[in-house]
């Protein structure tokens, strides 16, 4: 009988974050982040209050961890659907859009964690800000040089993007957040 392998204790650290991150974005989708409790993270965890608290010191650095985790996976995901769009600035922005937009109807307790209540928490705002800024200069290197370059006007596009993908979220509707790209896409590159 073969013995089966132990994990490293990385690897278990890893996947409790994972385990951890998770169900707090489910409990703010059902609850919001503020009626949300470590007792729920807990429970919908399935494992103790004690284990959570060796990984994380309180409900922020919970909360910290999925944004950092979520808006680095989408952000790797972005620059590799851009990369493979080829030279072509608007497939570019369209590939990433795209991306972004099938992210928030795969994932709407993620989506909701990232941009519903993120914003309300200093330091995962700082976070979803800097995420922005990232989105506001990959657009700017996509855009056709003839396009009307502004950072403020690029910021603003992006700002409302994600305005738009917060409604959806609040509303229910994460799930049709695809069918948005073409009017989104629209909005991005041509500023109507």
């Amino acid at each position: 009988m073969s013995r089966r392998p132990l994990l490293s204790d990385e690897a278990i650290a890893a996947f409790r974050e994972i385990r951890f991150t998770d169900a707090l974005a489910a409990e703010c989708l059902e609850r919001g982040y503020r009626a949300t409790t470590i007792s729920h993270v807990v429970a919908r965890a399935r494992t103790s209050r004690n284990t959570v608290y060796k990984s994380f010191p309180n409900k922020e650095a919970i909360l910290l961890a999925l944004v950092e985790r979520v808006l680095a996976d989408v952000e790797r995901r972005v620059d590799l659907a851009c990369e493979v769009a080829g030279d072509d600035p608007h497939d570019r922005v369209e590939a990433g859009l795209g991306v972004v937009l099938d992210w928030v109807a795969a994932d709407p307790a993620a989506a909701n964690a990232v941009l519903v209540e993120a914003p309300t928490i200093e330091s995962a705002f700082e976070r979803q800000s800097v995420a922005i800024s990232g989105y506001v200069e990959r657009l700017g290197r996509c855009l056709p040089a003839s396009f009307p370059r502004s950072e403020v006007v690029e910021g603003m596009r992006i700002e409302g993007v994600v305005a738009i993908l917060r409604r959806q979220v609040v509303a229910g509707e994460a799930v049709i957040a695809p069918t948005l790209l073409p009017a989104l896409f629209g909005f991005l590159t041509d500023g109507r």
